[in-house]
């Protein structure tokens, strides 16, 4: 700041103030006239420069990497201009000269492959940052992914669970089906409706007929009444549906009917393996367009 070279700035609510001419302290630029109290400072560049010399400072040693950031040197790679910073080895302490700190590592190449060797035989449960490991499905023991973390067990296995349970409440729901008084009101069933679908109007020898509970499923049926009694108690549950087997849930359906309309889409994978059209679902086309 000189002293001499000032100039009185008048403002504009009438009052002067006294301004003197200063000079940048890191690079010489002159700044004009300021304040007195604002002659000592930077100027924009150089101010803007050491803030971003302290934010880079921060980030080397987040990153533990060893290095001054004021002493650095500009590199012209094709994405833009950039500052390298001189760094030091982490271990050794060398001289790594000039380094781009987005590139570079903490320690020199020497001491960096000395490391990788070691880290080699850091394998599962011998690495000093071992966590216990990926999950492992609870069956079979292999890798879990994320979205079978929660169950426990892999795809191949919670399928097979899946399938297994199917198929074991299948065979449980089907063996009330051969209750006598199952039988004796499938029968009444199709005495009333005259051997004939009430859909389709389809009867006859050989149309395949079965009786279709058109309010609440079969299945369902069961399921609840063993969920009040439990599963192990089938002549309470068997005596149960006795009662509800009244001759208002049911009705006779043709057979293929009930499985292309009634369950279509339970029964989904049963069609795809008898693709070939029969004369009794040609008939029901007809019927039905």
């Amino acid at each position: 700041m000189d002293l001499n070279d000032s100039i009185v700035e008048v403002g504009r609510n009438g009052k002067t103030r006294k301004l003197y001419a200063a000079t940048c302290d890191c690079c010489g630029k002159s700044r004009g006239y300021v304040r007195k109290e604002a002659a000592e400072l930077l100027c924009r560049s150089c101010s803007m420069r050491k803030i971003n010399i302290r934010k880079q400072q921060a980030r080397l040693d987040e990153k533990g990497i060893i290095g001054n950031a004021e002493d650095y040197e500009w590199r012209y790679p094709p994405s833009g201009k950039i500052a390298a910073i001189r760094l030091w080895c982490s271990v050794c302490g060398k001289d790594r000269g000039y380094c781009i700190p987005q590139n570079a590592g903490p320690l020199c190449n020497s001491c960096a492959s000395k490391l990788d060797m070691i880290s080699r035989d850091w394998v599962g449960a011998q690495h000093p940052g071992w966590r216990g490991g990926l999950p492992l499905c609870v069956s079979c023991g292999d890798i879990l992914s994320k979205k079978d973390s929660a169950s426990g067990l892999c795809r191949r296995c919670y399928l097979h669970s899946v399938t297994t349970e199917n198929s074991r409440r299948r065979s449980y729901v089907q063996a009330f089906r051969t209750r006598k008084w199952y039988l004796r009101w499938r029968k009444e069933i199709l005495a009333r409706d005259e051997n004939t679908c009430q859909f389709t109007g389809m009867g006859g020898d050989s149309v395949r007929l079965v009786v279709h509970h058109h309010t609440v499923s079969f299945h369902d049926m069961v399921m609840e009444a063993a969920s009040v009694y439990g599963e192990e108690n089938t002549e309470k549950i068997s005596q149960h549906l006795a009662q509800q087997h009244t001759l208002d849930i049911g009705i006779t359906v043709e057979a293929t009917y009930h499985l292309t309309v009634l369950h279509s889409k339970m029964n989904a994978s049963i069609l795809n393996k008898n693709a070939t059209p029969s004369k009794t679902s040609t008939a029901m086309t007809t019927a039905f367009p």
